[in-house]
């Protein structure tokens, strides 16, 4: 938890000038309402601007803040089948595990950006949304976020306990990724305030792992995501006009 609570802290003052970054947006502006974003310039985001492999340590900040919480109830299933001497241990290898498969993502993700020159404007984020809410009605997506429920027996002790540990975070990270993939997408190609679209994703990944009904809130957020893809394009539409 203190952990993310310092990634979230981190993020925040990147995000609000607090420390020099070569990660900033140079759009610099605020979204107040949909009505301020039309008039508003978009200029590439964050991802597009700096080479990958710069990218990457703020990618890992976001993964830690963003889908550190919707792993802790797998790190707390760890600390619960590990001996008291090795549960620090324990949680520390599946949460390295686990972030492993979103750095990967992130790698691949962000080459693919770069490689097309993706440029964060409303059309791109209009897309990208539609297609993140059409993934959150998916099969694909139901059978994810299920797995993402799964536990594990985990070895006690030896070697078998760590590597246990290690297979139990990237099995888990797997299993998130194929739920969140497309919402963690959008922090791509997302212009402005990291801010303002980092609270909502990471709260729609948290609550759908953490709630016993997760699917109304898959298909709430499918909803929104769509209406929100609808307003991305037609502001598109309006500029280009």
């Amino acid at each position: 938890m203190a952990v993310i609570a310092v990634a979230w802290v981190v993020t925040v003052a990147i995000d609000l000038g607090g420390v020099p970054s070569s990660f900033h947006s140079t759009s610099g502006f605020m979204m107040p309402g949909m009505a301020n974003m039309a008039k508003t310039k978009v200029v590439h985001s964050w991802s597009i601007r700096w080479p990958v492999a710069s990218q990457l340590p703020l990618w890992l900040l976001m993964c830690v803040a963003m889908m550190g919480p919707a792993a802790i109830a797998g790190m707390r299933h760890t600390a619960l089948r590990s001996y008291r001497w090795r549960r620090t241990r324990a949680m520390a290898e599946f949460f390295m595990a686990y972030l492993a498969v979103w750095v990967i993502y992130g790698f691949v993700a962000l080459s693919g950006a770069s490689l097309f020159s993706l440029r964060s404007s409303w059309r791109t984020i209009g897309v990208v949304l539609a297609v993140a809410s059409i993934w959150q009605t998916t099969v694909f997506k139901r059978r994810s976020l299920r797995n993402c429920h799964r536990s594990v027996c985990l070895p006690a002790r030896g070697w078998s306990a760590e590597i246990g540990s290690l297979k139990f975070g990237f099995r888990h990270g797997i299993s998130c990724l194929g739920s969140c993939w497309c919402l963690m997408f959008v922090m791509i190609v997302a212009p402005g305030n990291m801010l303002l679209w980092m609270v909502p994703l990471s709260g729609t990944s948290t609550v759908e792992r953490l709630s016993e009904k997760p699917r109304r809130t898959t298909e709430f957020s499918a909803l929104i995501a769509g209406v929100a893809a609808i307003c991305a394009l037609a502001i598109a539409i309006r500029q280009s006009g």
